[in-house]
């Protein structure tokens, strides 16, 4: 099972709700930031992944010992949880599982990136490329994105990122997912989603992906909130449609 997890740090949240969940050397660390948006980020990633852990060991969030090695995805020994986080803006995503090395990305999905076509051809596999080219206007930019989270996904599994280079894993996105060439020899599975968010009174849609180095595949996804300002979170079950795909 892959528990997913995201959180939206709009201008609702004071970043002191979300301090009380850090360790202390965590706090220490996002006081050092000068760069406003990157400290941000950081304070984001550090609480969802603490407390979507909290909701599953039923442990103080603040307590958690999270490992993160170098060359290799983040890891929680108590539950023995591999784990993954990504962020895009103001949205964080993370997911959790016990199971399998797993990864997730999310991207905003926005007109002023430029041209997918041209950021295909430099990145992606040539026929990735050629597919996007291929397909409807109004439906490049959506695939680009569901392209580039799946990629992005699949390498954070491996604790590897983008210098590894995005022709691999290659995807075929119509008329159905698949994955023709994974990131590594093994069992894979992959899924992507589309979702809107509310954010200052302003709709955004993000594009979402999860990969794992398993055979089976299923999803549980929540949206968690600042209750208040000990930290604690509320949470919300999102049912959302997955295209998944599993192979070696």
């Amino acid at each position: 099972m892959l528990k997913l997890a995201l959180f939206v740090f709009d201008r609702t949240i004071e970043p002191a709700w979300l301090l009380a969940a850090l360790s202390a050397a965590e706090r220490d660390r996002y006081a050092r930031f000068n760069n406003r948006k990157r400290g941000r980020e950081y304070l984001a990633s550090r609480w969802l992944l603490r407390q979507h852990l909290a909701g599953q060991l039923a442990a103080p969030a603040e307590s958690l010992a999270i490992d993160y090695p170098t060359g290799a995805p983040p890891h929680c020994a108590a539950g023995g949880f591999y784990l993954g986080i990504s962020h895009s803006g103001p949205a964080c995503l993370c997911v959790i599982s016990n199971t399998a090395h797993t990864g997730c990305d999310i991207e905003h999905i926005r007109s002023r990136r430029g041209d997918p076509r041209r950021i295909a051809e430099h990145y992606f596999h040539p026929d990735e490329a050629r597919a996007l080219a291929g397909v409807a206007p109004a439906l490049r930019r959506a695939d680009f994105h569901r392209l580039w989270t799946l990629k992005e996904a699949g390498l954070k599994t491996l604790g590897r990122g983008l210098a590894a280079g995005l022709r691999r894993p290659r995807f075929i996105l119509r008329p159905a997912l698949r994955c023709i060439e994974p990131p590594a020899p093994g069992d894979w599975s992959f899924a992507a989603t589309e979702i809107g968010v509310e954010i200052d009174s302003a709709r955004a849609r993000f594009a979402l992906a999860v990969a794992a180095r398993t055979s089976t595949l299923a999803i549980e996804f929540e949206r968690l909130t600042p209750a208040d300002d000990t930290g604690r979170a509320r949470r919300a079950r999102l049912n959302t449609a997955w295209q998944i795909a599993i192979g070696a």
